[in-house]
C-alpha cells in the first residue's frame, strides 16, 4: 500500500499503460486489458495430441508445475499434485509432464516420480518447436499463467495451483474472471474435484485478440 503513490507517479510517465487484472488497473486508474499472448491465441495452429503422440493414446492429464517463485514450498506443491492424481485415480501412463521452462518445470515431479512411475515427458524444446499439445478433452494441472491461458484457449479444463498469493493467484484469477472456468487451489490440504468442463469460448478469444491488436496498432502506428 505504501508504494501506491510511487507506482502511480511512474505510470503517469508512460503514454500507454495496460494492465491484465482489475485490481492493478484500479490502482493505476486505467482500464483492464489482457495479456499480449492474445495477439496470437486462436490465430496460430497448435500442436494436437494426435500429432504429438501419433502411435499411442494421448495423455488425459497434462502437468506443468514450477519450482521457481514458489512461496508454498516444493514439498507442499509436490504433495498436492500427487494427492490430486491419486484421488482422481489417474493412471501414470495417462499423464504427461510439460516443461514451460527447462529443468525448473521437472523438479516438482522429480520429488514424487518414484511413487508415480510411467509418466510421459514433453520437454521445452518440443514446446518451442511444435507448440503445446492441447485439446478440449484434456485436464491440465499447472502453476504457470501462460500455460493456463493457452490450454484454456484450446477448450481444456484445468486446475491452477496458487504458489504465490500476491503474484500468481492474481494472474490466475484474471483468467478465471475472463471466463476460463478453471479451479484455483490455494488450500493444498484439500483435493479439488476433477473438472468436467472449462476453457474460453471462441467469442472471448476473438474479442480479446481484437482488443489487443487494436492497442498494438495504436502503440506502433507511425507518427507524423
Amino acid at each position: 500500500d505504501t508504494a501506491a503513490p510511487l507506482l502511480r507517479a511512474l505510470a503517469d510517465r508512460f503514454e500507454v499503460v495496460d494492465m491484465r487484472d482489475a485490481a492493478s488497473a484500479e490502482l493505476l486508474g486505467t482500464t483492464t486489458g489482457v495479456d499480449d499472448a492474445f495477439l496470437s491465441l486462436g490465430r496460430e495452429k497448435m500442436t494436437t495430441p494426435a500429432q504429438a503422440w501419433p502411435d499411442e493414446p494421448a495423455p488425459d492429464v497434462m502437468l506443468c508445475v514450477q519450482s521457481d517463485m514458489n512461496h508454498v514450498g516444493a514439498g507442499a506443491l509436490a504433495g498436492a499434485v500427487l494427492s490430486t492424481l491419486r484421488e482422481w485415480r489417474v493412471k501414470p501412463e495417462h499423464v504427461c509432464v510439460v516443461e514451460g521452462i527447462p529443468r525448473i518445470d521437472r523438479d516438482i515431479y522429480g520429488l514424487f516420480e518414484q511413487q508415480f512411475p510411467g509418466v510421459r515427458f514433453y520437454p521445452f524444446a518440443d514446446v518451442w518447436d511444435r507448440g503445446l499439445p492441447v485439446s478440449a478433452e484434456q485436464t491440465w494441472l499447472t502453476t504457470r499463467f501462460h500455460v493456463h491461458m493457452a490450454a484454456a484457449a484450446a477448450g481444456a479444463s484445468g486446475v491452477a495451483f496458487s504458489i504465490s498469493p500476491d503474484y500468481y493467484a492474481t494472474k490466475h484469477r484474471s483468467l478465471i474472471e475472463l471466463g476460463s472456468e478453471w479451479t484455483l487451489v490455494d488450500n493444498f490440504s484439500e483435493v479439488p474435484e476433477r473438472p468436467t468442463a472449462g476453457g474460453f469460448d471462441q467469442e472471448t478469444i476473438a474479442s480479446c485478440g481484437q482488443a489487443k491488436l487494436e492497442l498494438a496498432k495504436a502503440v506502433y502506428a507511425p507518427t507524423s
